[in-house]
């Protein structure tokens, strides 16, 4: 428990801190630092003799500020800002701080510099922690991450990560932390200048001693590390995991690099951080007394009192370990207390303020629902004055678009009758000449004695078959005129009786068989009892069958035609048929050859009417007709009969 303990109180104290103390914070700022022009650095240079004081910060700030003005310089002007923003980091309210980071934000956007702001941003985070506003902090880190989402600011998205990251860790989230820091870390393809060794360090710092990922994350800091300080860190860092893990030789390795590193280039690094890793040393060479009197120099109390813990339990005192770990957890619960107290101040204060905003909200509501009210009479005055008129107005219009609507329907009724009439015209005046012509010319031949007796007997009597099967084709066009006139006249009526399905199909393959050339079989068959009766119109039924044995004479050079009667196919239903193999019709033809005047081949006799006068015969004797588009042999023609009325 102690060494996980330790693991959660050193990730709290480093996460952040290191990152916005010593990483891209520290380097962007040495960067403006060296592009100040000589005037603006020596002002800068005296603020900081006089840092503690409030005054002197804002006199040189405001300088700072105005020289950078004149100048052009954006880096004097950030600068100037934060150097608000330090102060009240160290000696300032969180009013103070909001008001500085929102300071800051106002010039980063005039000069373009939106790094810098967000630099602010992780300060005022940090702020939040340190007085136990964990709530703020994290409204603050979504607020920004949203606005650089938006402006696809990677810097900022980076920022925002890792400072989810260290809220997370705050909390003894690690799960949570370890996820942002690595989203942290996914970030540096957009932000290849952005050292991300703290970020690393902080990675670290989320796993046991004795995991490889916290040496693994180490190695990848060091890999990028850019910076004086990101190279202490990481010695600081090995040394503690090697200290952690007894292993002597590294510990030692790591620390006499970091002292190295520190003389190679004159760096104090000052006694808080010498004794960490004096104590690092001894541990693991557990000179416990040593490392225990290290330890006690560490000014902060949580991981003075976590070392100690840890001291105690791996040298074996008993009274050491529990004595740190109680002192640790006092003082944690003392925190925790203090940040109870502030939640239940901030809760106090809010009621306070969300009373005085009810007086206030109650007394504007008041005037407002007066105002409301005096507006609503005259609204209502007006809208009844408007609707009238709108009524009478819209009355008006309706009546209009009536009379208008009205003339577009006489129009295009006219015009679809023009064109009916004209397409109907057409097709008629050509297909009763051919019949006509043709009765005229044989009928000639035979009633002029001396054209007579040059024709042979055989060829009168073809000529004679000429004539008959004209006048047929004739007397087929005009009876569906007359059909296609009462059907457009709503004047077509049906006479139901009993009629048997067998001899109406019969009827109409022995009207028809003399048409039928001699290489086409006709025939018909039935599962229909013979005695069996529908109530049907008989004639128009047998028209239907007709019209389907014309069209597949028509269309039928050799083969068969096929009639049949079923009971079976339809289930309650009585199906007629006609099958024949000849040219058959085109894939998506099927419902266009049931419309009137419609003709797959203008070259053959007929109007075009006759499917159509079988569509319309089937409505009204309550049936179906339809093309059989399973059957590729050919054609099949089906007539659906309903029988529930024998």
């Amino acid at each position: 428990m102690i060494h996980h303990t330790w693991r959660a109180v050193l990730t709290v104290l480093m996460c952040g801190v290191f990152s916005m103390s010593y990483g891209a914070g520290a380097g962007s700022q040495r960067a403006k630092e060296q592009r100040l022009s000589k005037e603006l650095m020596a002002v800068y240079q005296a603020s900081r003799k006089s840092a503690e004081n409030y005054d002197s910060v804002l006199f040189y700030s405001e300088k700072l500020d105005g020289m950078a003005q004149k100048s052009g310089e954006a880096a004097g002007r950030v600068l100037a800002a934060k150097m608000l923003l330090e102060y009240f980091r160290d000696h300032g309210t969180t009013e103070n701080m909001e008001k500085a980071v929102g300071n800051m934000r106002d010039v980063c956007q005039e000069v373009g510099d939106m790094g810098s702001f967000q630099e602010a941003v992780a300060m005022l985070c940090d702020h939040y922690r340190r007085k136990h506003l964990t709530a703020a902090a994290f409204d603050m880190v979504l607020r920004t991450y949203n606005e650089a989402k938006a402006a696809g600011d990677h810097y900022g998205i980076f920022q925002a990560y890792s400072n989810y990251g260290m809220l997370y860790a705050d909390r003894q989230d690690y799960d949570k932390a370890k996820s942002y820091y690595q989203l942290a870390l996914a970030e540096q393809p957009h932000i290849p200048q952005m050292s991300l060794a703290p970020t690393c360090i902080s990675l670290s710092k989320l796993y046991d001693a004795e995991s490889d990922s916290a040496l693994i994350y180490l190695d990848k800091g060091m890999a990028v590390a850019r910076s004086m300080q990101d190279t202490l860190q990481l010695y600081e860092r090995y040394a503690e995991l090697y200290a952690k893990q007894m292993d002597k030789a590294n510990t030692e390795r790591y620390c006499a690099m970091w002292s190295d590193y520190c003389q190679t280039h004159s760096y104090d690094a000052g006694t808080e951080r010498q004794a960490r890793m004096e104590a690092y040393r001894n541990i693991a060479n557990k000179q416990w007394g040593a490392a225990e009197k290290a330890a006690r120099t560490l000014s902060d109390v949580v991981e003075k009192y976590s070392m100690l813990a840890f001291i105690g339990k791996q040298s074996g005192n008993k009274m050491l370990e529990n004595s740190a770990e109680v002192a640790r957890l006092t003082y944690l619960d003392s925190i925790q207390t203090a940040a109870n107290h502030v939640a239940l101040e901030e809760v106090a204060a809010k009621s306070r303020l969300d009373e005085q905003k009810a007086v206030k909200h109650k007394e504007e509501m008041r005037t407002l629902w007066i105002t409301a009210f005096i507006i609503m009479l005259l609204l209502v005055v007006g809208c009844i004055v408007a609707t009238i008129l709108f009524r009478k107005k819209n009355e008006e219009l309706k009546k209009e678009e009536g009379r208008r609507k009205k003339d577009r329907e006489e129009v295009e009724n006219l015009k679809k009758s023009n064109a009916t009439q004209k397409l109907f015209l057409q097709n008629m005046s050509h297909e009763i000449r051919t019949p006509l012509n043709a009765i005229c010319g044989f009928s000639q031949i035979l009633c002029e004695p001396q054209m007579r007796e040059m024709v042979t007997d055989e060829e009168m009597t073809k000529y004679g078959q000429i004539i008959n099967s004209n006048t047929e084709l004739l007397l087929t066009l005009v009876n569906d005129i007359l059909d296609i006139s009462e059907m457009e006249s709503g004047k077509y009526k049906v006479f139901l009786e009993p009629a048997s399905p067998n001899m109406i199909c019969k009827q109409a393959q022995s009207t028809v068989s003399y048409r039928c050339p001699n290489n086409i079989k006709l025939y018909f068959t039935t599962d229909v009892p013979d005695h069996m009766k529908i109530m049907t119109d008989s004639r128009r039924c047998g028209q239907v069958i007709i019209n389907f044995l014309t069209n597949a004479i028509k269309h039928t050079r050799e083969g068969e035609i096929h009639i049949h009667a079923s009971l079976t196919e339809t289930p309650g239903k009585l199906t007629l048929s006609v099958t024949d193999t000849g040219e058959g019709v085109p894939a998506g033809q099927e419902e266009k050859i049931f419309k009137r005047f419609e003709k797959l081949e203008n070259s053959k006799n007929g109007t075009g009417l006759g499917l159509s006068i079988c569509r319309n015969i089937s409505k009204a004797l309550g049936g179906e007709v339809k093309l059989d588009t399973s059957y590729k042999n050919g054609a099949r023609f089906v007539f659906i009969h309903p029988i529930d009325s024998m």
